[in-house]
């Protein structure tokens, strides 16, 4: 046990490891708490900076997709194009609107396929800068009047390409007759920058097309899925008109996602970064200083039990001295041995002594009381015997009397018998 007596260790410092040892498991489980409590703040640092690099890259996509709504608008208001288009069907018309198409793409930069189709889907004229060609989904799309039609996304080796198909009309008809559809690549796809304390993000793009949505990961792998799908569950948080970010605890690492909205494509982002157990520069700081806090009670509460223990151990040197007194008294010498377990031995070995006296005098009392009962048993039955004898001697003198009186009764029978015989 801690405070029993042991001469290897004084009780003074037993004490003082006690309260140590106390106070230190108090400091480590409210650290443990904290820490416990501030593992939340990686992931908020995380999910609000892997916003903050999502936003940019939606800003940075958006003015992309306005690049080339306007870049389409430019091509679609060609003037040469619109007179053959407003011109009556001629032989070579078909090569003229290629060539015009060819001519008005000539200098838009980044745009690398368009096609020219009538409101039946037929394509009456094409561009194609190094084999690259409009999607069969962009070029049958036929907006209404005033409507633009953005694909889409489509990831190609890094090239985020953007697809718009807008309508035209001539002579202030506003029935459009046939649809312009152009497909640019403007920009690498943006790089969301990871957090600090995350090593990589993953990035996908996304459009909602009725029921269903489809899907473009920075890979190049785009599907097309159902709502309800486990693959994109991601993005139903930005389908409901969130944006910001969230995070998943359930497995080993804490997964953030945070997802926003691109207005003018009407298209969605998510990114998702795993963070590591011992990210977050915030909660770094604060458990560093709560371990300095932690230091420094530590300290004082160490400090505090010494003070207390040594305020404790004056009774018990004061205890030790009427000891060392009651020993002397007893005609005990004190123990030899003068190091610093003296005071509670020189108690113990007082305590031992009393106790050894005490019970000597009370099997000297028990014997004296035995003895005593034994006298007292014995005075008893003398007293018994006593009378007995006071009985027989009583009786005794009662025999004699009566032999007496019959003695005296014989003589004067004797007397009267003589006198009678002298008659």
């Amino acid at each position: 046990m801690l405070f029993c007596v042991n001469k290897a260790v004084p009780l003074r410092l037993r004490m003082l490891l006690g309260f140590i040892i106390a106070a230190g498991a108090g400091i480590l489980l409210m650290y443990f708490s904290a820490k416990r409590a501030l593992e939340p703040l990686s992931v908020n640092e995380t999910g609000e900076q892997l916003y903050s690099s999502v936003k940019v890259a939606a800003t940075e996509i958006n003015s992309g997709i306005i690049y080339a709504q306007e870049k389409a608008l430019l091509i679609a208001s060609g003037e040469e194009l619109r007179a053959l288009l407003a011109s009556p069907p001629a032989p070579g018309k078909e090569e003229a609107l290629k060539a015009a198409l060819s001519r008005s793409t000539k200098f838009i930069p980044g745009l690398s396929a368009a096609a020219l189709t009538d409101k039946r889907g037929a394509t009456l004229a094409v561009f194609s800068r190094e084999g690259s060609r409009v999607s069969t989904e962009t070029g049958k799309a036929f907006p209404g009047a005033g409507e633009i039609y953005i694909a889409p996304p489509i990831i190609d080796k890094d090239d985020l390409i953007y697809e718009v198909a807008l309508p035209l009309a001539l002579n202030g008809n506003t029935k459009p007759r046939w649809a312009l559809s152009c497909r640019f690549s403007v920009i690498k796809m943006p790089r969301i920058l990871p957090p600090p304390s995350c090593p990589k993000v993953t990035v996908q793009l996304a459009k909602r097309k009725g029921e269903k949505i489809v899907i473009s990961s920075a890979d190049g792998k785009r599907t097309e899925e159902e709502l309800r799908a486990e693959t994109a569950a991601l993005f139903l948080p930005v389908l409901q008109g969130k944006e910001g970010y969230s995070a998943d605890n359930g497995g080993t690492e804490p997964l953030v996602y945070s997802y926003a909205r691109l207005q003018s494509p009407d298209w969605l982002i998510v990114a998702k970064a795993a963070v590591p157990q011992h990210a977050a520069s915030r909660a770094r700081k604060a458990l560093a200083q709560i371990r300095v806090q932690a230091f420094i009670q530590f300290a004082a509460l160490s400090l505090a039990a010494f003070l207390f223990v040594k305020l404790m151990s004056c009774p018990v040197s004061e205890n030790a001295a009427a000891a060392a007194a009651l020993l002397e008294e007893l005609g005990a010498a004190p123990p030899a041995d003068a190091g610093a377990c003296s005071e509670t031995e020189t108690i113990a070995k007082a305590l031992a002594e009393a106790l050894s006296r005490f019970k000597t005098r009370e099997e000297s009392g028990l014997q004296l009381r035995n003895e005593a009962e034994k006298l007292r048993e014995e005075d008893e039955e003398l007293k018994n015997q006593n009378v007995e004898l006071e009985k027989l001697n009583k009786y005794l003198l009662e025999r004699e009397s009566k032999i007496s009186e019959l003695k005296a009764e014989l003589r004067e029978l004797q007397e009267k018998v003589d006198r009678v015989k002298g008659e």
